[in-house]
């Protein structure tokens, strides 16, 4: 569960990420590193399930998990394999994409995907039933939330919030970028950007990749003990 934005700047593009999440869900595990045969991919581990909510590769390419589809959805008792597993198996694929389209996710539950892949934006959705691809302009600025978390009214609240910090920027930064995901609306803990909602789900963490020709910056701040950690990607 979370929230993820997706805005172009200057020399390339900023994937923010904040991680929604049961405190019992919080990682320690950052950042993993794994060697394919075609690519190394990068990514936070989650230490119970063992997937992940985002992913990176030497390639430049970017997925970003956020549960549920396009609207809530009732939750089974059980499924067959976690969503952050999928994501870990969908960023080992020499193309991302077609895994997307191949897979059989019967039995596993919706869930949403950010996928940037060889300089194309998309958006994958698994409903439960079917699924959808949408390819985003790469040009836009794209904020999503994940529907199990956040209704249609406060979707489009957070899109209103985003379309306004953007155009009051005379230039947009990753830094800025990071400050807006830390403390926009930051009173309110129910819905704003940041949240903490009594007996259920906060913000953990917000990771940030910002990818340029040359690399990508990856930054994660854990909200819960301050700790922040910095990596670098060169491209190949």
């Amino acid at each position: 569960m979370c929230t993820v934005s997706f805005v172009p700047v200057k020399n390339g593009f900023v994937f923010t990420f904040n991680r929604d999440e049961k405190p019992e869900r919080h990682t320690t595990h950052f950042i993993t590193q794994q060697k394919l045969a075609h690519k190394e991919i990068y990514f936070a581990k989650d230490s119970k399930a063992g997937g992940t909510w985002f992913v990176t590769d030497s390639l430049g390419n970017v997925a970003m998990l956020f549960n549920g589809a396009y609207k809530k959805h009732e939750k089974k008792a059980a499924y067959t394999k976690s969503r952050g597993i999928i994501l870990l198996e969908l960023a080992a694929a020499q193309n991302m994409l077609q895994y997307f389209k191949e897979e059989n996710l019967r039995d596993i539950e919706p869930f949403s995907i950010l996928l940037f892949e060889n300089q194309q934006l998309y958006r994958l959705v698994w409903d439960g039933l079917r699924k959808h691809k949408t390819m985003l302009l790469k040009e836009a600025s794209y904020i999503f939330s994940s529907a199990t978390l956040y209704d249609e009214e406060t979707q489009k609240q957070r899109r209103e919030w985003l379309l306004t910090f953007t155009q009051q920027q005379s230039q947009i930064t990753g830094d800025k970028l990071f400050h807006f995901h830390s403390h926009c609306k930051e009173d309110d803990k129910q819905n704003g950007l940041v949240i903490d909602r009594a007996g259920g789900c906060s913000t953990l963490s917000i990771s940030q990749l910002e990818i340029t020709p040359q690399a990508t910056n990856i930054k994660h701040v854990d909200l819960k003990t301050g700790l922040q950690h910095e990596h670098k990607i060169l491209l190949n």
